[in-house]
């Protein structure tokens, strides 16, 4: 399975060759790797450390002012600046409150210097209902200089999957593509197709929520990669509604790769 991860500096080398011509979804995977974080909790009891390793998408950032950063390890006294990313991922790499204080979230994407957020607070998740595996977690940083870089990557995300939704609507091409970071590693990327979509629940008359199975490579650490799927109708970045999908489990089996709970459109 290993052999099926590329690197992501590889990219557009290794992209499929069906799709090798289309420069708005290269750019999109692009954009997608580019706000793909790694997620680290280390954990002790009984004296013992131990690290749980995951992956996650950010995909909101706002600025903020104050004289109470929310990173507990900010020792500034002083009014200044943060920023603050929401991240998604899954609710069995971040199960709490307390591993959501504990989770330092690195960032290294191809333009740009590493950047490490430190989770503060679990927006949302779905430990009610097993089967969907989903949750945001918002982060700190005092690394404003990746500001703009981020907030212009999401916005032309968005704009790259409207166009290529559009592009695929009407046609059966199932890719999937994940990124994340396999047993705590480098960033990978790997590419498949989907086999089932399951509706979980109808949200209004045009939009529900719904999981993946696709064959796409994942190991251990690529719990929460975002999972995108070529022609998937988004509603948009918010929390729940919205959202793309993100790496959850395997099928039973091991045949297949299962995503988290994802929001979109009925087409």
């Amino acid at each position: 399975m290993h052999q099926q991860f590329i690197d992501a500096t590889e990219l557009e080398e290794k992209f499929p060759d069906k799709f090798k011509s289309d420069r708005d979804l290269i750019n999109l995977v692009r954009h997608l790797s580019d706000l793909t974080v790694q997620i680290k909790i280390t954990k002790e009891q009984n004296g013992i450390l131990s690290v749980v390793d995951g992956s996650g998408f950010a995909q909101r950032v706002r600025l903020e002012r104050g004289s109470h950063c929310p990173d507990e390890k900010c020792r500034r006294q002083e009014s200044h600046a943060w920023m603050v990313v929401t991240v998604t991922t899954v609710y069995h790499v971040v199960k709490t409150q307390e591993d959501a204080m504990k989770a330092e979230m690195t960032l290294s994407p191809s333009s740009s210097t590493q950047s490490v957020f430190r989770g503060f607070k679990l927006l949302d998740s779905d430990k009610e209902t097993g089967e969907r595996d989903w949750c945001a977690v918002e982060a700190v940083t005092h690394d404003l200089r990746i500001q703009n870089t981020l907030k212009s990557t999401i916005e032309s995300l968005e704009q790259l999957q409207k166009i290529t939704f559009e592009t695929y609507r009407d046609k059966e091409p199932r890719l999937v593509v994940v990124v994340g970071h396999p047993h705590g590693g480098p960033k990978k990327i790997s590419f498949g197709f989907w086999e089932d979509r399951m509706t979980l629940k109808e949200i209004r008359s045009n939009q529900d929520w719904c999981r993946y199975a696709h064959n796409a490579a994942t190991c251990p650490g690529s719990s929460g990669s975002p999972v995108f799927i070529l022609g998937q109708s988004l509603c948009g970045f918010g929390y729940w509604f919205g959202h793309p999908h993100n790496h959850s489990s395997r099928s039973q089996d091991g045949a297949w790769a299962v995503t988290s709970i994802g929001s979109e459109h009925k087409k």
